[in-house]
């Protein structure tokens, strides 16, 4: 079924606007394994997005660099995953030779809370925590990122959806935060990923997104995968820098008539701060299945999709283990829609969307 607002619409640039980044590139003749169009694009992503120390690391996938990250720091065994996120969280995981843990999340904050995973990296052989920022929201990790620093675990935020807003400095000394660059997120280059960390971790990562080789030579000890990312996606990606802020910034005007339009509905609970992401999506949680199920029904039914998110939970897919059940993760992923946001979103086409989900909602909640 073809939409009239789709759940997603993505927008990259054309090449017009990219294609001149490539000049050194092509000069060069370097096309991938940290060229100079990736550097560059390193280098301005560190400008606008990290502290101090801080520097990015671009990688071809979130996927990657969530991978990456643990190879750098050699993690092995167990690594504790939340049970409400998406697939890649594990699958990355997985893809570093590790085991992903499922544990909860509470109902009130859609994270872990810090005493549960206090209580699991004290009983279990925990190699790494992966934190998640829920539709990339930002969540305060200075508790769950202390616990870990006492038992010397490091910790990958895994903040996919959340490159746009100005960060917090990192928690804790072995940490990272990685964000995507997919071409649905609200910074688009098609494909692709960035990881934020400290200066002194930046050589390990980049070993471990290039096969644990560096300049071409075996480092005894190292492997990895192969993550780079290629001069044509940092090229795409310097164009969408260019106009990010007013990007982000008309992102957040479409939150913010969400969050006012929503207001009515006391049954619903949804963000309330629209700087606080750059909003991929808009995530409201219903009161029950039912009602989600009602609600997508009759906006689709109105050329409005709507869909769930992090569904199913992670404690349902293949190679997963739970250290217990996940009913506040399940609970969630039943009830949890999300509502479409566009970077090329008209006044037009939000006023429309607010009608469909005004009326969808009266429907679905007071039929």
């Amino acid at each position: 079924m073809k939409f009239r607002f789709p759940a997603i619409r993505p927008l990259v640039p054309s090449p017009s606007a990219w294609l001149s980044h490539l000049e050194r590139s092509y000069a060069e003749r370097w096309y991938s394994n940290f060229g100079p169009v990736a550097r560059q694009f390193e280098a301005a992503l560190a400008e606008k997005f990290c502290n101090g120390n801080e520097v990015i690391i671009c990688a071809s996938s979130a996927t990657s660099a969530i991978a990456a990250a643990l190879i750098a720091k050699d993690v092995r065994g167990d690594v504790v995953v939340p049970a409400f996120t998406f697939p890649a969280t594990a699958a990355a995981v997985l893809m570093a030779g590790a085991e992903p843990i499922v544990i909860d999340v509470e109902m009130a904050t859609w994270v872990p809370s810090a005493d549960l995973l206090r209580e699991i990296v004290s009983s279990s052989q925990v190699g790494a925590v992966v934190l998640v920022s829920p539709f990339g929201i930002k969540v305060d990790f200075s508790a769950h990122a202390l616990i870990c620093s006492e038992h010397r675990i490091p910790v990958v935020i895994d903040s996919a959806a959340g490159l746009g807003t100005r960060p917090v400095p990192l928690p804790g000394e072995s940490c990272f935060e990685v964000y995507s660059l997919h071409a649905t997120k609200a910074f688009p280059i098609g494909e692709g990923g960035a990881v934020r960390l400290r200066a002194p971790e930046a050589d390990a990562l980049r070993r471990a997104l290039n096969f644990g080789l560096e300049a071409g030579t075996a480092i005894p000890g190292c492997w990895g995968i192969n993550g780079k990312l290629p001069e044509i996606s940092a090229a795409i990606g310097l164009a969408v820098l260019s106009e990010f802020e007013a990007v982000v910034r008309h992102r957040q005007s479409i939150a913010a008539r969400y969050i006012e339009c929503l207001r009515r509905f006391p049954e619903l609970v949804f963000p309330t701060d629209p700087g606080c992401a750059p909003w991929q999506v808009f995530p409201v949680l219903l009161p029950n299945a039912e009602a989600a199920e009602n609600f997508q029904q009759r906006a689709a039914a109105q050329s409005l999709q709507v869909r769930w998110s992090y569904k199913p939970t992670i404690d349902c897919w293949p190679r997963t283990r739970c250290v217990e059940k996940c009913p506040n993760a399940r609970s969630l992923s039943e009830r949890m829609i999300t509502l479409p946001v566009y970077s090329d979103m008209t006044n037009d086409e939000l006023s429309k969307i607010l009608d469909i989900v005004r009326g969808s909602l009266d429907h679905s909640l007071f039929a």
